[in-house]
């Protein structure tokens, strides 16, 4: 058990000062002290090591590590595989690597983990916010944060997450939706994309082949009907295409360097249905897909994982200014590409099942999310239906009408 005691002294210049200390023995039956200002303090202290020692998880800040040092064991352990799932991508350890490098790191690396108080984080978060980062970076920061300290709870360098209770509420007004294209976008893209099917294309284009031109048709009308990630589609093998059925079942994904690996979650794993037309194009496809081992639908030339970067730079960007789906710089009138992803084709599978009718947890199930909650975060909006709206407008009128009398 922790004692608190006062102490007095007297400097050799004849100032008298006072303060308080915690005594206790830790969990290895070593005496220890810390000293405090302010007596409240060392009354919290005290209890907080009371519970530590009898749980075996105090650490003096003499042998605690520092944030930096904890940021890179969070990091190999996620590189491994943390807590049984499988071992991370390249893509997920370089923006985590990103966020101690540049965010954390410069902020906090220096402090012990011991010393890392729930105020401290609260600043930082803050003087993230401060310093031009957006809302959703910063809680992207806060998480990898959060889950380095879980980490460093598990083995035993230190007794509590300090960053738990740091947040960022969800804002309306200051967190955007989700980037969606509107139906004439998507029309106007698939419209090009059935031109350079049957050989109507750009002169230009012509080197890359008519056999990759029906490559790319079916990969963008795959993942329009789908809805799947990128990620997914490079991935898809032919063993996962059911013609009879009409659907493909989502085993794997190749990641940004050409990887096979599991889903994303457990909740990847699923079966999706195929538009018939699109079925009878994917089935003349597979006579003309370049063979390789891994038995792609979609892979490059020599029958490997197509490269993500080649996709968006030599096609979705030239399909875009194509189809007129751009932005034009008002000063010098130059066209770029609207889209910089395909991800958006993701969203826009969502919102028209959402607009049909689907309710979260079905299109929880086709974008394969890992909760429902996260499919509330990112289409939330997307479920006002008119009757919401109507009642919300009811319930606004009779709340000016209690105020104006009328």
């Amino acid at each position: 058990m922790a004692t608190v005691k006062k102490r007095t002294w007297t400097s050799a210049t004849g100032t008298k000062g006072e303060g308080w200390q915690v005594r206790y023995t830790d969990q290895f039956g070593k005496d220890r002290s810390k000293s405090f200002d302010r007596k409240k303090e060392a009354e919290e202290f005290a209890a907080t090591v009371t519970i530590q020692v009898k749980q075996g998880l105090h650490v003096p800040n003499s042998q605690s590590a520092t944030v930096r040092e904890a940021a890179e064991v969070w990091l190999e352990a996620v590189r491994n595989g943390r807590n049984g799932r499988p071992p991370a991508e390249e893509s997920t350890l370089g923006q985590y690597r990103s966020h101690i490098d540049n965010h954390i790191v410069p902020f906090l690396g220096g402090v012990r983990l011991t010393q890392l108080t729930t105020p401290q984080v609260a600043y930082f978060r803050d003087e993230l916010l401060r310093n031009g980062r957006s809302r959703v970076m910063t809680r992207k920061i806060l998480t990898s944060l959060k889950g380095m300290l879980n980490e460093a709870m598990t083995r035993g360098m230190i007794g509590a997450n300090t960053a738990l209770p740091v947040k960022i509420i969800n804002s309306g007004r200051e967190d955007s939706k989700v980037v969606i294209p509107s139906k004439a976008e998507v029309r106007a893209l698939v419209s090009v994309l059935a031109r350079w099917a049957t050989g109507d294309f750009p002169a230009a284009r012509n080197k890359a082949g008519l056999n990759r031109h029906k490559w790319f048709d079916l990969f963008i009308r795959t993942t329009i009907s789908t809805g799947c990630r990128s990620s997914e589609i490079r991935g898809l093998p032919w063993a996962a295409f059911d013609a009879a059925s009409g659907t493909v079942e989502i085993v794997q994904r190749a990641d940004e360097k050409g990887d096979i690996g599991t889903p994303k979650s457990k909740a990847g794993y699923r079966t999706l249905y195929l538009p018939s037309e699109l079925v009878r194009d994917l089935k003349a496809w597979q006579m003309l897909c370049p063979p390789g081992k891994l038995g792609l639908v979609f892979p490059n030339a020599s029958g490997r994982v197509e490269s993500l970067a080649n996709i968006v730079n030599r096609w979705w960007g030239p399909l875009q200014r194509e189809a007129g789906v751009v932005e034009v710089d008002p000063a010098t009138g130059k066209k770029t590409a609207r889209y910089g992803g395909m991800h958006v084709l993701r969203h826009f599978r969502a919102s028209i099942l959402i607009e049909a009718g689907a309710d979260i947890k079905e299109v929880q199930k086709a974008m394969g999310h890992s909760s429902a909650h996260v499919t509330l975060d990112v289409y939330g909006h997307l479920f006002e239906d008119d009757d919401a709206i109507r009642r919300r407008k009811a319930m606004a009128e009779a709340a000016n009408r209690a105020v104006s009398g009328g």
